[in-house]
């Protein structure tokens, strides 16, 4: 039980310090603006209100957020590239004379300086498309970490209840097997049981007291990860649902796969590979000649008019051509550094996709694993406690001692145990589910 604890704790610090019944509902339900709208399938409020703590009290998400300004500011940059510029420059200056007799004569001067590059080759757009697909792309990371924080703080939910129901069926145990020891030992002393009988029993307490104490650990590290989730104080209290939700039937449709493609973490990686590809792009037109228009509007003083001989305002219209002949490599190093950066966002890309496929299948597997092992363990359940009702019709009847009456109850109760543990783990099946499937599961 701790090591299934401590796995989701270093799941979801790894996640905080980085940077989200099964989500039954329909695709017109559910945005990116409202992540868990899915967990109302479990008809818990108290599960949701924690759910909205956990998103309204994560760093990593505020994070998200001013990367996500700073992206925007770059579109916005990228945009104004695009556009001419207009600048006001203002000069004076002392004019000397360096030849013959001394001269000297104040200057100044007034322009309004208009410049446009022609985006010709499509350089700018191409780099506007790029700004915009980062900026996608960190959408996409935000929308896929606030799935992941709020699927994490429901399975640490589920644990953090399942742990507090064990705790009680363990402590019934301890108190089963301290009824065992001492009918035993009353046997033992009336000469009716060997000596080893008496150990047997004295070991079977021993492991349900150990047990009782692994889960009261794992019930303390599933609380207080999720007070670590929900921002809360270690030493605060935090009150959980009294059971486990049911879990209903479902069916992931036909389109598992194409839901699985509109993942937010896959949609991120295309979104970089798009940026990559976008550059390269650019990088190959860097050779291309560059077109600018040039203008302005002047007013100079007499001093520095010398083309006009007067203090005159005049205006200047335009255009120039560049073409670079030798840069030494440059070009060709940055042209070579983005099809290296291209590639790699494509393999990313690529691993991606293939890992989802994987995910699917298994995730899809796995549930249909649990579900038929679900059915064998109610079977056990029901059996077990077929099993002591008849003990205890036999006891009444004196037929068997009451020790043969305890262990048919111990079994019940291990089934019991058994059962709740299996039940967890469908409703984190579940929950995993969601992000795996893009956020979307059809009721059966």
């Amino acid at each position: 039980m701790q090591k299934a604890a401590r796995k989701h704790i270093i799941v979801v610090v790894f996640s905080i310090f980085l940077c989200s019944a099964p989500g039954i509902v329909n695709a017109e339900a559910l945005s990116p603006k409202d992540p868990y709208s899915w967990v109302r399938y479990f008809n818990d409020p108290l599960l949701e209100a924690a759910v909205q703590e956990a998103l309204n009290n994560n760093y990593d998400l505020q994070k998200a957020l001013a990367r996500i300004e700073a992206a925007k500011a770059a579109v916005a940059r990228a945009q104004a590239g695009l556009k001419p510029t207009l600048n006001l420059r203002a000069r004076a200056l002392e004019l000397v004379g360096l030849e013959g007799p001394g001269y000297s004569a104040f200057a100044k001067g007034v322009s309004v300086i208009a410049d446009w590059d022609i985006d010709i080759w499509g350089e700018g757009r191409l780099e506007l498309d790029a700004q915009k697909a980062r900026r996608n792309a960190l959408y996409a990371d935000l929308a896929f970490a606030r799935q992941s924080i709020v699927v994490e703080t429901v399975k640490v939910w589920f644990l953090a209840i399942e742990t507090g129901r064990q705790m009680d069926l363990a402590e019934k145990s301890v108190e089963t097997y301290r009824n065992v020891v001492t009918i035993v030992e009353v046997k033992y002393k009336a000469g009716a049981v060997p000596k080893q009988d008496v150990n047997l029993a004295n070991a079977d307490l021993a492991r349900a007291e150990e047990a009782y104490l692994q889960v009261q650990g794992a019930n303390k590290e599933a609380t207080q990860t999720l007070k670590l989730l929900l921002g809360r104080d270690p030493g605060g209290e935090i009150t959980l649902s009294e059971n486990l939700p049911d879990i209903l039937p479902y069916s992931s449709g036909n389109d598992s796969p194409q839901l699985a493609a509109e993942r937010q973490d896959l949609l991120a990686a295309r979104y970089r590979h798009d940026a990559t590809s976008l550059n390269l792009e650019q990088a190959k037109k860097k050779n291309y000649p560059n077109i600018q228009i040039n203008s302005s509007a002047n007013k100079l003083s007499k001093e520095l008019n010398i083309l006009t001989d007067s203090n005159n305002a005049f205006a200047t219209f335009g255009a120039s051509a560049e073409m670079p002949l030798m840069d030494g490599g440059r070009n060709k190093a940055d042209t070579l550094a983005a099809k290296a950066e291209e590639k790699e966002a494509r393999i990313g890309y690529q691993k991606k996709s293939l890992e989802v496929r994987h995910e699917v299948q298994e995730a899809l597997a796995n549930d249909e694993l649990l579900q038929k092992r679900k059915e064998f363990l109610e079977a056990a359940l029901a059996e077990s406690a077929q099993d002591l009702g008849l003990a205890q019709k036999q006891y009444e009847a004196g037929t068997i001692d009451a020790i043969k009456v305890i262990y048919s109850m111990l079994r019940v109760e291990e089934a019991e145990i058994k059962l709740l543990h299996l039940k967890t783990a469908q409703l984190m099946q579940r929950a995993d589910l969601y992000v795996i499937l893009g956020g979307v599961l059809h009721e059966k």
